[in-house]
């Protein structure tokens, strides 16, 4: 996420809800967020993700759009790609640089498991723009919505519908149809 961690954190009820949902999450799934000052930092350490082999996963509003169980359904796929490592991108006030949504055009959400807006078919896992890219594979690109979201606000909305997906992966009765 590019932006100051006070500035995220000092919403309150939004930290709240965010802990809330990473505790209830912490028996199945870690979650951590990593601050990065610029969007050079941040590119730095996708490069770094991606060469992990981590599942880069990238909000922008012309992302593919999920219902919970369509996301719960290509959240999981994603983890058995991804060896369970994936990263999700919340990127600055301008949105997410050029050097990542250049990809966005080359390679749109090939999951192939539903959600508005998808295109072609696959599994997500493209190989980029080759040699001397960002990433070893291409990143989705998915939306929270067709509006638009403050930081926090985005980080809440992720978090919970993380824990969402695990429930409904687990069958509880947490998700109603």
């Amino acid at each position: 996420m590019v932006g100051r961690k006070n500035s995220i954190e000092s919403t309150s009820y939004l930290q709240e809800g965010y802990n809330e949902y990473t505790k209830r999450l912490s028996s199945t799934i870690q979650l951590s967020t990593t601050y990065h000052k610029s969007n050079d930092d941040l590119l730095k350490g996708l490069q770094v993700d991606s060469k992990k082999g981590f599942g880069i996963i990238c909000l922008d509003e012309k992302g593919a759009m999920y219902t919970s169980t369509e996301f719960s359904s290509a959240m999981y796929h994603w983890m058995e790609e991804y060896g369970s490592r994936l990263v999700f991108v919340i990127g600055a006030a301008e949105g997410l640089p050029a050097e990542i949504k250049q990809y966005q055009y080359q390679y749109n959400n090939q999951y192939s498991g539903g959600g508005e807006g998808k295109k072609g078919k696959g599994n997500g896992s493209g190989n980029g723009s080759g040699s001397g890219g960002i990433f070893n594979r291409s990143p989705i690109f998915m939306s929270l919505s067709k509006m638009t979201f403050t930081h926090p606000w985005a980080r809440t909305i992720l978090v919970e519908q993380i824990y969402r997906a695990s429930e409904i992966h687990k069958g509880s009765g947490y998700h109603k149809d």
